[in-house]
């Protein structure tokens, strides 16, 4: 199933180029070098870390925002809800339903 949602709402770093195995990805929110294993990104290919995206898209659930576009200033690549339920845990999913009800 996960990788079912990868190839439909995120772009895995792998697909990118051949990568050796010491090759690490810059993540452009905390600018911590991870494995290419552990960065994703929307389709604008702004690579951002696991935790940063599992942060950003918390902080989006919590601030009630329904639709919010990738972390990049100026991007404009919507974060679709497959992404969130990829990203988010279950007590934030629910929060992001009763944002959509109210």
């Amino acid at each position: 199933v996960e990788k079912d949602v990868e190839k439909k709402v995120a772009v895995h770093f792998e697909g990118e180029k051949q990568l050796d195995d010491n090759a690490s990805v810059l993540c452009g929110i905390c600018q911590d070098c991870v494995p290419p294993t552990e960065a994703f990104a929307l389709h604008c290919r702004h690579w951002h870390c696991d935790g940063c995206w599992q942060g950003f898209i918390h902080n989006a659930i919590n601030e009630r925002q329904v639709t919010y576009c990738c972390p990049q200033p100026g991007c404009k690549f919507i974060v679709t809800q497959d992404m969130q339920k990829f990203f988010a845990d279950d007590a934030h999913l629910n929060d992001a339903k009763a944002a959509l009800i109210k």
